[in-house]
């Protein structure tokens, strides 16, 4: 893995870049037991994993923040004959989504006087890529996307936080 930290406009703007390679010889995985609950660690055969991971967080103007990332992986077996019957030579490994983004604002509202000092409200867009959920690449989720958001009502002695989390009440199957 090589990457590069940055800040740019007097650290208004922080970006990170990260390319990787992995070339595994001799992988496990986790296999989902036959009955469907739980799982096992397999022997795989060989295989590779490549991409790259972006992410740039700034503070346009005093008490915004925001942040972007977006990551890409490529992971596949290279290599991965299970018996004479089954190869998942090429297949895409499980669990590992195709990309992953994330978007997110937070903006601070502050009070001069009085109990409460300020009031934060962050929102965030997550974006998960297509999961293939076996190494048969069989059973799989498509990509989806979540909405989530706090409210922080921050005081001198406590915070109180509240939460959403899929407020779209997107449907999606996790492991």
């Amino acid at each position: 893995e090589i990457g590069y930290k940055t800040s740019l406009f007097e650290n208004k703007v922080i970006a990170d870049m990260a390319v990787f390679y992995i070339d595994w010889k001799n992988q496990q995985i986790y296999r989902t037991v036959p009955s469907g609950r739980g799982s096992m660690l397999k022997n795989a055969g060989s295989s590779t994993s490549k991409g790259f991971e972006l992410s740039m967080r700034a503070e346009p103007v005093k008490d915004l923040e925001t942040m972007l990332s977006f990551g890409y992986t490529d992971a596949a077996f290279e290599d991965y004959v299970k018996d004479s019957l089954t190869n998942y030579s090429g297949n895409t490994f499980p669990n590992v989504p195709l990309f992953t983004m994330s978007l997110r604002a937070g903006k601070l509202f502050r009070f001069m006087s009085g109990f409460v000092e300020g009031i934060k409200i962050n929102a965030s867009y997550n974006l998960i890529g297509d999961i293939f959920w076996n190494e048969k690449n069989t059973a799989s989720q498509e990509k989806y996307g979540l909405v989530d958001g706090n409210i922080s009502i921050r005081t001198e002695l406590f915070n109180i936080d509240f939460w959403f989390k899929n407020l779209l009440d997107t449907q999606y199957n996790a492991f």
